[in-house]
């Protein structure tokens, strides 16, 4: 979770510690969770205010906090904004991921397999990231080993026995 001291002084410099506190939780697990419940029973339960004198502190703490809230709901504007750009990092991470690195090799999880088990079998591996370029210039060069099928390259492996 971001957390922008700035801006966070800022806003509560006119909390108590109980309600700075109270609205650190609160926005921790609003993060971790996507939301807050819209239950006072529950909220006061994330607080741990339950038994005696918690009502009079939970009235002091939501007085305090709840214009960091827009009602009815307990949803937080800048939150919601910073879960949205989550959301989006991490989906353009997945698809990345996903990708694992191809367009800059350009080849395709087939062609990286077979340029693999060429190497294996010719054992020419780099073994360094410095060597990598080396080999992928040996590999080049050797195209023609690249007509071993994938069914070959598979049962050199082992990985179908």
């Amino acid at each position: 979770m971001p957390f922008y001291i700035g801006d966070y002084l800022r806003d509560t410099g006119h909390l108590t510690l109980e309600q700075h506190g109270a609205y650190v939780l609160l926005i921790m697990h609003y993060w971790t969770h996507g939301g807050l419940p819209d239950d006072p029973v529950t909220l006061k339960r994330l607080l741990g205010l339950q038994g005696q004198g918690g009502e009079n502190r939970w009235r002091s703490i939501c007085l305090a906090i709840a214009p960091f809230f827009q009602q009815p709901g307990w949803k937080h504007k800048r939150i919601d904004a910073e879960l949205k750009k989550q959301e989006e990092v991490s989906t353009k991470r997945k698809i990345a991921g996903a990708k694992g690195g191809l367009s800059s090799r350009g080849l395709t999880n087939v062609g990286r397999f077979v340029n693999q088990a060429i190497a294996e079998q010719t054992g020419t591996q780099s073994q360094s990231h410095k060597k990598k370029k080396e080999a992928q210039q040996e590999s080049d060069g050797r195209k023609d080993l690249a007509s071993i099928s994938l069914s070959d390259a598979v049962n050199r492996k082992g990985w179908l026995s």
